[in-house]
């Protein structure tokens, strides 16, 4: 029997198959953060952004950047002198110097004037007596949303806001309609505003998840995002944000059970798209089969893992060195590579397609020259 020839078809075809693996669940694992058009707060079926982002592209895809500079330094004092006189944030002279600054947003100048900004705001204290002024303007506000006037949409609930300071809805429904604008500083405000009048109102924390993550503060997203899902575990876009999070992460178990409740329920497909991306092969590459089946997971036991099987590596070499063939070495090689996968696994992101695009070329580049 050709021991040989035998070892090098079964390295091949493991790493084949594992090769094949990465690359199916690697491949699948484009996601993207949650946003909701929200009413009728209390009911957990709420109803998802009917503009909700179609790609993490789409999502990521904002409005021009500057640096820092003396127009943006004199908008924010002509806000400071607003605010100060109590226009609020919706108020049209406030939001036209706010559509000036929006293209400074992600400077630590910007940021820190809204925090000051925010820090103005007053918690809302119920009256105890439900109000309905403004519906109608709330009404047709959603109406233009849904239809995709932004700018329409933006006036009634503008209106709304006027009627009654505290509509929540109208707030949160303001700030996505300027967010579809890529006026995220806006967006923001208004979502932090919310925050800030209603701690309770989830909907303005998983919006500003989507807001912080489009300005690459994906540490305050994440927070943000376990603060909605600790909130209120039965909301779907909750659990997803904080999912996404935690598949970013090589959280990978975690991320199927934020998603196991809701899989099977009328969610978007991008929900089955990441329960799929986050199944056992992926859990497996992260931490290696001693970490995933229980073994001590310590650095030392896999160092001496890897050595152990390396001194096996190095065996099967010098066994079959005498053959003089330079395939023997590669198929080793990749031998000795799929047992430090198997004892270490492989970080998560995009170096999964890289390694399984390179040895899958290789294994099938020599399976089609190998000499029989």
């Amino acid at each position: 029997m050709n021991y040989f020839k035998a070892a090098k078809q079964i390295a091949l075809s493991l790493l084949l198959i594992l090769s094949g693996g990465v690359i199916l669940i690697g491949g699948g694992s484009s996601c993207y953060a949650d946003n909701t058009e929200e009413s009728q707060f209390g009911n957990y079926q709420f109803g998802a952004d009917p503009h909700d982002f179609v790609s993490a592209d789409k999502m990521y895809l904002t409005g021009p950047l500057k640096e820092y500079d003396d127009i943006a330094g004199d908008s924010i004092t002509t806000i400071n002198q607003m605010v100060v006189k109590g226009f609020t944030f919706e108020s049209i002279g406030v939001r036209k110097e706010l559509y000036k600054l929006n293209p400074y947003r992600k400077c630590e100048q910007v940021q820190d004037a809204v925090k000051e900004w925010i820090s103005m705001v007053e918690e809302y204290q119920d009256p105890g007596v439900e109000s309905n002024e403004g519906a109608t303007f709330y009404e047709e506000g959603n109406t233009l949303y849904r239809n995709g006037d932004f700018d329409g949409a933006i006036e009634k609930y503008t209106l709304a806001l006027q009627a009654k300071p505290y509509h929540f809805d109208a707030r949160n429904n303001l700030a996505l309609s300027e967010l579809h604008r890529n006026e995220d500083l806006t967006a923001q405000l208004n979502l932090e505003c919310l925050r800030k009048q209603n701690p309770g109102y989830i909907p303005s924390l998983i919006n500003l998840t989507v807001v912080y993550e489009r300005l690459h503060q994906s540490g305050q997203a994440e927070l943000i995002a376990r603060e909605a899902y600790e909130k209120c575990l039965t909301m779907p876009s909750a659990a997803f944000n904080l999912a996404w999070y935690k598949h970013g992460a090589g959280d990978f178990r975690e991320a199927r059970n934020l998603l196991i409740p809701w899989v099977d329920k009328d969610v978007p497909i991008k929900y089955k798209q990441l329960m799929q991306a986050s199944t056992v092969l992926p859990d497996i590459l992260q931490t290696g089969l001693i970490g995933h089946w229980g073994g001590r997971d310590t650095t030392g036991n896999r160092v001496v893992f890897i050595i152990i099987f390396g001194i096996i590596s190095l065996f099967l070499c010098i066994l079959f060195i005498r053959r003089s063939k330079v395939w023997t070495f590669i198929a080793c090689g990749l031998c000795y590579s799929i047992l430090y996968l198997i004892s270490w696994g492989i970080p998560a992101g995009s170096g999964w397609i890289i390694f399984a695009s390179t040895t899958l070329f290789i294994s099938i580049f020599y399976s089609a020259n190998a000499k029989r």
